[in-house]
């Protein structure tokens, strides 16, 4: 067994909480977060970005209480799959920007896969409530 199949042997995976919602972004989405591609810590919240909605999931990092939905871009998404995935921003990731002396910020980061996929955000954690 090579050095790094002995490494992956021992990754020990841990449930920590469902990313089930308070509510879903519109009238017939699910309450939860179909097609999360990002996660962060931060401030005692999970933030979770999805590729196919127009928001980050802001979830409690303990305990069971329901997550909310941070609307990041104005509009609505067609409902639906194939209107919704020509349309959709395709969100890849979150990073945790260096603090200067404003607050911690989170660059959501997008696809660049077509031309509506190449606008980031800039996300204030004040702005995240708890």
């Amino acid at each position: 067994m090579s050095r790094l199949a002995k490494s992956h042997a021992s990754l020990k995976v841990e449930l920590r909480r469902s990313l089930v919602l308070a509510a879903g972004s519109a009238k017939g989405r699910p309450a939860f977060l179909a097609a999360a591609s990002g996660l962060i810590r931060v401030d005692g919240r999970y933030v979770v970005v999805a590729d196919d909605e127009l928001h980050v999931g802001v979830f409690p990092a303990i305990g069971r209480r329901r997550g909310s939905l941070l609307r990041l871009l104005p509009g609505e998404l067609p409902h639906g799959l194939k209107r919704r995935r020509k349309k959709k921003p395709d969100w890849e990731s979150l990073v945790v920007l260096p603090s200067s002396g404003g607050g911690t910020k989170i660059l959501v980061v997008p696809s660049g896969s077509k031309p509506n996929r190449t606008r980031g955000i800039i996300l204030d954690v004040a702005q995240i409530g708890r």
